[in-house]
């Protein structure tokens, strides 16, 4: 299972990252990650309450990797065989000063295809509700 979400924001590159890594307000804007509690350590936890379907799920990951102002991916402590996953969030400088987002998230193993069954249609319509949101928010700032 693959899902990958990309678009141009009108917004600078640090405005998006201020908006996707202040995890202490995703409840004021995020449809799909309605809390979340992380400090960006590679090695540290992320928390989260997910919005799957009429659930709200809580989601812990592990921290992969960040690079300021760029890129974080993290996952879940892959199941050898059966499940793996990865998520990252990555954002480009564009030259006329917006910022190119691009949300990918691919989950692999033995299990995936039963949860892209269960879950894959609220997943999908999760992940695109958090890009649009993510537009919005950061373009509807002051500048900085």
């Amino acid at each position: 299972m693959e899902l990958k979400e990309s678009h141009v924001i009108c917004a600078s590159v640090e405005r998006v990252w201020g908006v996707l890594t202040d995890f202490a307000v995703y409840g004021d804007w995020n449809p799909f990650v309605v809390a979340c509690d992380c400090d960006l350590h590679p090695g540290r936890a992320i928390v989260m309450q997910v919005v799957l379907g009429k659930r709200v799920v809580r989601q812990k990951e592990w921290i992969i990797a960040v690079e300021p102002g760029h890129y974080f991916t993290y996952g879940i402590r892959p199941i050898p065989v059966f499940l793996r996953s990865h998520r990252s969030h990555t954002l480009e400088a564009l030259p006329d000063g917006t910022c190119q987002y691009t949300s990918h998230f691919q989950l692999s193993g033995l299990l995936s295809p039963v949860i892209e069954m269960l879950m894959g249609r609220a997943m999908r319509k999760g992940f695109a509700g958090m890009t649009q949101a993510l537009v919005a928010r950061a373009e509807a700032l002051p500048s900085l």
